[in-house]
């Protein structure tokens, strides 16, 4: 006897705002000759899908990796919940943020939209600031001091203070913009 698998597929759709004549309005994305997405320069995303019938929209961010990132979440969540699962975002838990996660989210943009020698100079700065605050993880516990004193570790190691501290700064800067954002 076959098994008949019961549950439906899942489909999150990425739709993004765009303006035409008539005001805005959410569009699919374009699809290339191979059947991948167009993703345009810039613009904000949603994702789209349907409970019970209802179609729903969530908003997914401002670029296409935290659009994936979003689809991939969603479409998890209701494939477990076909399953009979229930899952917890631990993010949301007591408003925790994981250093390490709030990490690989930022260094997933910076590869996304950056050269690769930008994204290794993001990456080797982040890897050494969350060793040296290491204790903390939790992105909401680390102080303004805890970065500056990661710097002044940085100098006394004799890196050169005009160029090397500038950089690390302007690094720690978006990516703590960044996470203040979510």
């Amino acid at each position: 006897m076959a098994r008949v698998n019961i549950r439906q597929r899942v489909r999150v759709n990425i739709l993004q705002r765009v303006k035409t004549e008539n005001g805005w309005t959410n569009a699919a994305l374009g699809r290339t000759q191979k059947g991948g997405f167009q993703w345009p320069s810039g613009g904000r995303f949603f994702i789209e899908w349907r409970e019970n019938g209802k179609r729903l929209r969530k908003s997914a961010g401002d670029t296409p990796s935290e659009a994936i990132e979003a689809q991939k979440r969603k479409r998890l969540h209701l494939e477990a919940g076909q399953s009979g699962f229930e899952l917890r975002d631990l993010s949301d838990v007591e408003g925790c943020f994981p250093l390490t996660q709030a990490l690989s989210g930022f260094l997933r943009d910076i590869k996304t939209f950056r050269k690769p020698l930008t994204h290794q100079k993001y990456a080797h700065v982040l890897e050494l600031f969350a060793e040296y605050v290491a204790p903390k993880s939790d992105v909401k516990q680390i102080t303004a001091g805890d970065i500056k004193d990661f710097l002044g570790w940085r100098k006394s190691k004799g890196f050169d203070p005009g160029t090397t501290l500038y950089t690390d700064r302007v690094i720690l800067h978006s990516f703590f913009q960044q996470a203040r954002n979510r």
